[in-house]
């Protein structure tokens, strides 16, 4: 007897020479060329849903009914890489008879192709603590991974911890890098943004102004400024390092921003199912001389709109529009 529960999936090698089983029970078995002891191939989180081999018998596939697929070598039964195909249960399952890819669908109507070879999973070690969130480097090879307690760097290729950036305090909800990866900022459960070099770690300072957490952060593509997002139903837009300012226009917990490619506009999305586009212009710091903005000097027009930021005026480089004026 091979499974303790009914099985759901018989496969056969080339000419015979292995012979594959999956079962409710969640496991599959497989009987290697030449016979031999029977291998239990295990790590599936539901019931078997589909086997599959490619044409020369070297690699099997196994689908289950959470939509997840694992490839292994018939051989010994190693696991050479796992992938989340579908939501639910995957209800085919196949290889290509010439190319190097499977083509799987499930359930959620889906039919999606997938290139071999797979990248075996890498698990980093144990943490005390949940990780919230996580982004990679520009180059892929550092992930700055943000829990309830901290803002690390970590070495993609092994986990081993590179920095831990000094200053953060409580939970981390949001992280972000700039362009070049040359920064890296961290909002917070209470409403603040740090900033930090990803280079050395130097703190870049703090920016407040958000009543809970900072849902998301993003960076201007080339200016020293950007936008946050908050559980409190705002929009914040900064230049560093001037006080952050507030927009108007989400009633509800925004989720996320995103910077337009040219810096030009950012989009806002709301957990109220509204989406929002704003110019992007921050005026910062003001003096009677006028306003100061990325080392320039502009003055201020005479009029200012009720309930709005006042419009300023800008030189030739530089057009003439209301501070996060709503566009759509």
């Amino acid at each position: 007897k091979n499974h303790e529960m009914a099985v759901s999936a018989v496969l056969v090698g080339p000419q015979g020479a292995w012979r594959a089983t999956g079962s409710v029970d969640k496991t599959v078995k497989l009987l290697p060329p030449g016979g031999g002891e029977m291998i239990s191939l295990e790590g599936h989180e539901a019931a078997i849903t589909r086997l599959a081999r490619n044409a020369d018998g070297t690699m099997l596939a196994s689908a289950d009914a959470t939509g997840q697929v694992r490839v292994w070598d018939s051989k010994e039964g190693a696991l050479l890489g796992t992938f989340r195909a579908h939501v639910g249960p995957a209800s085919g399952l196949f290889f290509h008879p010439t190319e190097p890819q499977l083509v799987t669908s499930g359930m959620d109507g889906m039919i999606r192709r997938w290139t071999l070879p797979l990248v075996a999973p890498r698990l980093s070690p144990a943490g005390e603590t949940v990780i919230a969130v996580v982004r990679l480097s520009p180059d892929g090879k550092v992930a700055f991974v943000g829990d309830e307690t901290s803002l690390r760097a970590l070495n993609v290729e092994d986990a081993a911890v590179l920095r831990t950036f000094e200053g953060q305090q409580g939970a981390v909800a949001s992280v972000m890098l700039n362009k070049d990866g040359t920064l890296v900022a961290s909002g917070n459960a209470e409403g603040t943004i740090r900033f930090w070099k990803t280079g050395d770690g130097a703190s870049q300072g703090l920016i407040q102004g958000h009543a809970g957490p900072v849902h998301a952060v993003a960076f201007h593509p080339t200016e020293p400024r950007g936008v946050s997002a908050g559980a409190d139903g705002t929009i914040r837009a900064w230049g560093m390092p001037a006080e952050a300012q507030a927009l108007e226009g989400h009633a509800a917990p925004v989720a996320t921003v995103a910077v337009s490619p040219n810096g030009q506009l950012y989009a806002t999305a709301g957990s109220a199912g509204l989406i929002m586009v704003f110019m992007f212009q921050v005026p910062t710091r003001r003096s009677r001389r006028g306003t100061r903005q990325m080392g320039r000097w502009y003055k201020r027009s005479p009029w200012k709109e009720p309930g709005r930021f006042g419009r300023w005026r800008f030189n030739r480089m530089a057009p003439s529009w209301p501070a996060g004026r709503r566009v759509v």
